[in-house]
């Protein structure tokens, strides 16, 4: 990545590029006026699982046709080191996607109107995080980024929804200009890099070792989902020094408090201590956000500086054996971190996306994780059912 394509004339002109291959699509279907097509385009984006292309308009099926194939500078070997990575540190991982990816996506004041606008247009914030959330379990899982696979179908799905909600917002009387365009290349490169780069930085910050191949091999596999997401090529870091450079240069570009910022960030708190029953954790996701952020992003979206491990730094150096020293708080918030995720992604399973749907984690990173097998079977959520029922009645 040039100096040049790092300079914010460049920037600014991709503020204003969007997805014309995905964008064409959705049009075709709104201009012919097909009232029918465009509910049932989005109802299969919002409410089920698969894209089921038979069910789609031509323009769609066609669509997803050309964007399902993997560039050709794809290499399975890098993906497959990647996946493994992620099944060894995928809980840490994940709620680096909660305490620093999301809150930092959340902190750049242009791009979130766009996340704001369509939680209160055709969803609610919650619903957002659980999808993106799911995304990137998709991407990341064994296999998923394989012809076919659950992350290819998941991006292809995401890509279509970004262009429905382009078409959308820009008709809607609710867009400023100075903005950018929505769901523009400049915002969808910084939302990659909050899967790709800043997950990495927060393992460190956990105390967890990343050697330079893994951390090369998680930034390829989050480039090629990035490609079938629409990302344009020279958005994309070729290495780790080249996506620390672009989050800097995003972040100076567009890091700025904002009400629709806050709001997202309270709503992602509030779920994470919704989610995890009990008081143990209350208080904990602030604290998470500015220990992995610092303190300007957590200025920025509004969290508060309370630090919830003053109470616990003592009694876990106990129970953890932790001596005294520097290091005592981070790897306090590494371990609490490790026993949050895992109480977390079990509970977040229990959360439905859309009608009937559930958050799923595949069985293989079930097992790495040791999380309790999936709810979403009909008898244990007839089980579930059943004890909510006694539970009232």
């Amino acid at each position: 990545m040039t100096t040049d394509r790092l300079s914010d004339e460049f920037m600014d002109s991709m503020r204003q590029v969007m997805d014309p291959a995905a964008d064409d699509a959705v049009k075709a279907i709104f201009e012919q006026g097909e009232v029918q097509a465009v509910n049932a385009l989005m109802s299969e984006l919002l409410m089920n699982e698969q894209i089921v292309p038979e069910r789609l308009p031509q323009s769609v099926q066609q669509y997803l046709e050309n964007s399902g194939k993997l560039p050709d500078w794809a290499n399975p070997d890098k993906i497959e080191f990647a996946e493994n990575f992620f099944a060894r540190h995928g809980l840490l991982i994940s709620i680096s996607l909660f305490f620093s990816s999301l809150p930092m996506c959340y902190a750049c004041a242009k791009g979130v109107q766009v996340l704001h606008l369509t939680a209160r247009l055709h969803t609610d914030a919650k619903r957002r995080i659980t999808e993106t959330s799911q995304m990137i379990i998709n991407v990341a899982c064994p296999g998923g980024l394989k012809p076919g696979g659950s992350g290819v179908r998941d991006a292809q799905k995401v890509r279509l929804l970004h262009a429905a909600i382009r078409y959308l917002i820009l008709r809607s009387e609710q867009w400023d200009p100075a903005w950018g365009q929505p769901i523009n290349q400049e915002d969808l490169a910084g939302t990659l890099l909050s899967f790709s780069r800043i997950p990495i930085e927060s393992l460190e910050k956990f105390g967890i070792a990343v050697t330079p191949e893994e951390a090369d091999a998680y930034l390829h596999m989050w480039n090629v989902a990035g490609h079938i997401l629409g990302v344009r090529p020279e958005m994309l870091p070729d290495n780790a020094d080249e996506a620390r450079q672009l989050v800097a240069v995003i972040g100076r570009r567009n890091f700025e408090a904002c009400e629709a910022g806050r709001a997202m960030t309270g709503a992602l708190t509030e779920l994470m201590e919704e989610v995890v029953p009990g008081t143990v954790f209350r208080g904990m996701p602030d604290t998470m956000i500015r220990f992995l952020n610092g303190d300007e992003i957590a200025d920025i979206v509004g969290v508060s500086r309370q630090d919830w491990t003053l109470k616990l730094i003592g009694p876990m150096r106990r129970v953890f054996g932790i001596v005294e020293g520097e290091q005592d708080r981070s790897r306090v918030l590494a371990r609490i971190g490790e026993h949050f995720g895992h109480a977390f992604m079990e509970a977040f399973c229990w959360i439905e996306r859309g009608k009937g749907a559930p958050f799923q984690i595949p069985d293989v990173l079930r097992e790495q994780w040791g999380l309790k097998p999936h709810p979403g079977t009909l008898m244990s959520r007839l089980e579930h059912l059943w004890a909510e029922i006694k539970r009232v009645f």
